[in-house]
């Protein structure tokens, strides 16, 4: 993943917590209104589809240019294991950290990801809330 996606996958994850469930199409407007960044609904569904952190909670009806109605997906942050916005930066990969998580940074004994550990705990976040 470029640097440009895991800049536009953290703000992705920030819309879609701020947000709620959406469809990739709302959440290309959003990306549109409030940033500059503006990826490629290609590049944007390898996004939605690839991060561990987002899951489709459901479809929508959605009229099309045409006046047809199709059903599109809503995504979502996982709310099952994730708690809170702080929470979130815990669910990182290395690749979206900024330098200083990174440095922060230290494998998990559970998964053997590179993740930033909660205090006081040796797995990551992801290990503790769900059985991998």
């Amino acid at each position: 993943m470029s640097a440009n996606n895991a800049r536009v996958r953290r703000v992705v994850l920030n819309i879609l917590w701020n947000e709620g469930p959406l469809t990739k199409e709302a959440i290309m407007d959003r990306l549109s209104q409030d940033n500059r960044l503006q990826p490629s609904n290609q590049s944007l569904g390898s996004i939605l589809s690839k991060s561990h952190q987002i899951v489709v909670s459901g479809k929508s009806k959605v009229l099309t240019t045409t006046g047809i109605k199709r059903s599109r997906n809503l995504f979502d942050i996982d709310r099952s294991w994730i708690f809170s916005l702080e929470e979130l930066r815990f669910t990182y990969p290395l690749n979206m950290m900024t330098k200083t998580e990174s440095r922060e940074a230290k494998r998990c004994k559970g998964c053997s990801r590179v993740r930033l550990i909660p205090e006081g705990s040796e797995k990551c976040l992801s290990c503790e809330r769900r059985s991998l």
